[in-house]
């Protein structure tokens, strides 16, 4: 290849950059999926947090669990509850939230050995 002309030479690094920038963003694709849950995650998730807040600190649950439930008030309404389902290392956490709430008493499980 004659790299003395310009035009050749900017054509073949636009060639090799058109080439590695879609297998750069799948790299980065590939480690935003990856993720380390560990207790410390978990104890930034608070009480009457939304989920879209639990999940920028978990990110994506593996199983997501909706029904909904009567409750009991002066006025019967529906309450809908969600079950978010974590898994790491055969490890299962366990998020209950109400109407989009996490739920006070709604982490159950750990990610890491007691």
């Amino acid at each position: 290849m004659d790299l003395t002309c310009p035009n050749r030479t900017r054509h073949f690094f636009m060639h090799r950059a058109s080439f590695l920038t879609p297998l750069f963003a799948a790299t980065l694709l590939l480690a935003a999926c990856s993720r380390n849950l560990s207790d410390a995650n978990l104890r930034a998730v608070k009480a009457e947090m939304s989920a879209k807040e639990v999940e920028s600190i978990l990110g994506q649950p593996d199983q997501v669990e909706t029904t909904r439930n009567e409750a009991e008030e002066v006025v019967t309404r529906q309450l809908s509850v969600t079950r978010y389902l974590y898994q790491q290392n055969g490890r299962n956490v366990e998020l209950t939230f109400i109407d989009g709430r996490l739920a006070p008493d709604g982490i159950k499980g750990s990610f890491e050995n007691q």
